[in-house]
């Protein structure tokens, strides 16, 4: 049982509310963009100090 098939069920729950669906994804990518924003300023970061 791994974290895509949860996700999936999840999804398939949600799909008979196509606005939570769209809310829940627009959700997830934002926080998925943060993190890489993040993760991106921290390499800069350790780049910058060599």
């Amino acid at each position: 049982m791994n974290a895509t098939n949860i996700f999936k069920k999840v999804v398939k729950k949600i799909e008979c509310n196509d606005f939570t669906r769209t809310i829940i994804l627009i959700g997830i990518a934002a926080l998925t963009l943060l993190l890489i924003y993040n993760i991106g300023k921290y390499v800069g970061q350790i780049l910058t100090n060599l």
